[in-house]
């Protein structure tokens, strides 16, 4: 008589600490248009003024939260090619322009051009009318200005001319000529193109002087082609935008279009110029070039992307209350700040009154842990942000700085009633009191707008048990003294209050054991809450309810229970397994081996029969024993390990 025995065998259920996901796709071809001027609102959704753009959107990606670095225009061309602004803040010729070469210009800071040459690869920045292509400088802000205001070309909007080389050989990072081309030159054999190239229209084109009709129209006729050839050709269009109308948080429009996209979808988190230039860094694995060597690349609009969270912390939401923040005034040494609206940070420019030293610390306490309010410490953190509201301009006050300020992480205890003295003379940046090394540094020029700084490095040392005394804003030594106010966790605007987002994933076993408020030891992988003998491990991996004892075989036409045998009658009858299996996202780091054998010591691996769709997460699989009947004695066991 044929005998068959089934064992279930849970071999390995392990937790550990994934690592950060792989790079962007590297593709052969990205082309970033930059457009002008324009809100989130005034593009996306406006199918009158941007039919072709919001087309674009829905067949591709959009990034739901980017925002510009300042104002205006030019500041963010460089922000966007190199990761600083290069001492520039206007929209006049660099203030060390020169048309000879000089110790300071061209510059030789590092910028993404420069980068992907020395790593192999090319890059064209092509330019709608201008004056000739190869061209290495002009006196002139706008060449063609004086003689033929019918040329729309500008010289702010082409980043790039300020590296380009006035001298043989080419100093570090300086550029050949060749890379700053006309539009004209751009290729209609698109395969042709170089690795990245920035395609910026003229002033009538880009929605600076023209509509946003007419900026459409122009895309859709001459890009839509590339698009098009893009989506099966490893190649990606990026369209985004230099800064908004000014009217709104300079947040921009940002859409992607191409291969290997999560199409018709919105990417969540906030993300700037920084983190765009470093997507498109990491991609080609080059070097990092200013602030983007302190963020990290977008997460979410690829196809190998995984599923990411966005978890926002701020004093008064979802419960959250552990939001702390308050100011240090040299002035008033013994005053406590912990319950005001507004704090400052100020540079002691003399000793005239109301010009002293001010430094604002700002913490964020109970953000890891098991709590499902909590992010768990076995995630991984992809990106995060501390974003810091500055107040709307009224008459006669000026809240926002043109002066950098310096976020260092704390290294010592503080709380709302700390002062200037009981610091002693404030905080220090020694690596005592404070890093000495800041952590993220920016100018909170806009008016009324979040100040956003990059906190990913410390988020990931909190989350490995660092001790999380929050950060100290400080502004620069070389300022000119411009104070920067902003709004603290106790205005009573609930969303102008600090927040700290923090992008992350959780391995899926922890979010399935999350979705079902499994906590301490009851979310252990070898528990066993619902006492049904089937461990945690088990009832994840064949979709079963740790709160319920369900322990039974799967169903021929069920979607959940444990790995059923079954013997396939006849001659030559065989042992057969069904069971289900996850697949997708939700299976990362989790494996099923089915044998089979005759004594259960030496197993053979099964024969896969077939492998059937259930829904996103699950699929129904049989696997037959090799061993063809009438057997003695057969037995199966279905192993599953999880290794995350």
């Amino acid at each position: 008589m044929n005998r068959s025995s089934f064992a279930l065998i849970v071999l390995a259920a392990t937790l550990g600490i994934l690592n950060a996901g792989g790079a962007p796709p590297r593709y052969d071809h990205i082309v970033i248009v930059v457009e002008e001027n324009r809100t989130v609102g005034q593009i996306i959704g406006d199918r009158v003024n941007a039919p072709y753009i919001n087309a674009l959107a829905d067949g591709g990606v959009r990034i739901g939260s980017m925002f510009a670095m300042l104002h205006p225009s030019q500041p963010n061309y460089l922000h966007l090619f190199s990761g600083d602004n290069q001492g520039v803040v206007d929209d006049n010729l660099p203030p060390n322009f020169s048309t000879v070469n000089t110790a300071t210009y061209p510059f030789r800071t590092p910028n993404m051009a420069a980068e992907l040459i020395a790593a192999g690869f090319t890059f064209v920045g092509y330019s709608e009318e201008i004056e000739s292509g190869g061209a290495t400088d002009w006196a002139d802000y706008d060449p063609h200005s004086a003689t033929n205001p019918g040329i729309y070309y500008r010289r702010k909007h082409n980043p790039w001319a300020n590296w380009v080389a006035k001298t043989s050989p080419m100093p570090a990072n300086q550029l050949p000529a060749s890379v700053n081309l006309c539009f004209t030159n751009f290729p209609s054999d698109y395969s042709t193109l170089p690795t990245v190239s920035f395609v910026i229209p003229n002033q009538m084109h880009d929605m600076h002087d023209g509509s946003r009709k007419q900026g459409d129209d122009w895309l859709l006729a001459n890009l839509d082609r590339y698009a098009k050839w893009a989506k099966t050709n490893n190649s990606l269009l990026i369209i985004t935008w230099d800064e908004d109308d000014y009217n709104s948080v300079n947040q921009i429009p940002t859409v992607l279009y191409g291969a290997g996209l999560r199409d018709n979808t919105t990417i969540s988190g906030t993300w700037t110029s920084h983190n765009l230039l470093r997507t498109i860094e990491d991609a080609y694995g080059t070097t990092h070039a200013g602030s983007a060597a302190q963020v990290r690349p977008i997460i979410g609009p690829f196809t190998n992307d995984p599923v990411a969270t966005a978890k926002t912390f701020r004093q008064g939401t979802n419960s959250y209350t552990g939001a702390m923040d308050t100011q240090l005034w040299m002035e008033a040494p013994t005053t406590t700040y912990g319950s005001n609206e507004n704090l400052t940070v100020d540079l002691d420019t003399s000793t005239a009154a109301g010009n002293q030293v001010g430094q604002v610390l700002i913490r964020f306490d109970g953000i890891f842990g098991s709590a499902l309010t909590q992010i768990p410490t076995s995630a991984t953190i992809y990106s995060a942000k501390l974003i810091i509201f500055t107040p709307l301009n009224v008459t006669g006050v000026d809240y926002p700085s043109g002066d950098i300020f310096r976020l260092h992480r704390m290294l010592m205890d503080w709380n709302n009633d700390t002062t200037w003295d009981s610091m002693v003379d404030g905080v220090a940046a020694n690596n005592v009191e404070a890093a000495t090394n800041p952590t993220f540094s920016l100018a909170p020029v806009v008016d009324g707008a979040p100040a956003i700084f990059d906190v990913t490095s410390d988020i990931e040392l909190f989350r490995s048990g660092a001790a999380n005394y929050g950060w100290l804003i400080r502004p620069s030594t070389t300022g000119t003294g411009n104070g920067w106010t902003m709004k603290s966790s106790e205005t009573a605007d609930i969303m102008q209050r600090p927040g700290l987002e923090i992008i992350y994933t959780v391995p899926p076993y922890v979010t399935w054991a999350r979705s079902f408020a499994l906590v301490g030891a009851d979310a252990e992988p070898t528990a066993d809450p619902d006492h049904d003998s089937v461990q945690n491990v088990a009832e994840f991996a064949y979709n079963m309810n740790p709160r319920i004892a369900d322990a039974h075989w799967v169903s021929p036409s069920g979607s959940t229970g444990l790995p059923a045998p079954r013997y396939t009658a006849g001659p030559g009858g065989v042992l057969e397994v069904e069971f289900m299996r996850r697949k997708g996202p939700t299976a990362v780091g989790l494996t099923y081996a089915v044998q089979f054998s005759s004594n259960l010591i030496s197993w053979v691996d099964g024969v896969p029969v077939s492998a059937t769709s259930v829904n996103v997460s699950f699929e129904r699989v049989r696997v037959r024993d090799g061993s063809a009947g009438p057997n003695a004695q057969r037995f199966a066991r279905v192993v599953v390990n999880l290794q995350q």
